[in-house]
């Protein structure tokens, strides 16, 4: 079966500028020793079970509510203070 990257259209919205007609600046990424680029969690705001695989709602921190994104158990394994205190107030969420 596949799955095709479709949504209704009332889920798009315009978009907007800041009041000075500029794009607010966005932090940069960690750099870690491997090279790799890496966005510091903020908190995790919910989490669900697709086809079986864990995913957690993430607010980066420094973005914006709009930059918040669905990601997969792997992608905050750095964080596992966060899923724990996640898990501490939502025993009845989709967990581990």
């Amino acid at each position: 079966m596949k799955v095709h990257p479709v949504f209704h259209i009332t889920l798009l919205r315009l978009y907007e500028k800041d009041d000075y007609g500029r794009e607010s600046e966005q932090p940069p990424p960690i750099i870690v020793e491997s090279g790799e680029k890496e966005y510091e969690v903020e908190q995790i705001l919910n989490s669900k079970k697709t086809w079986g695989k864990l995913y957690y709602l993430i607010k980066w921190k420094g973005y914006s509510e709009e930059s918040n994104s669905w990601e997969p158990k792997e992608h905050v394994e750095n964080s596992p203070e966060l899923i724990r205190q996640f898990h501490r107030t939502h025993p009845h969420a989709p967990g581990p």
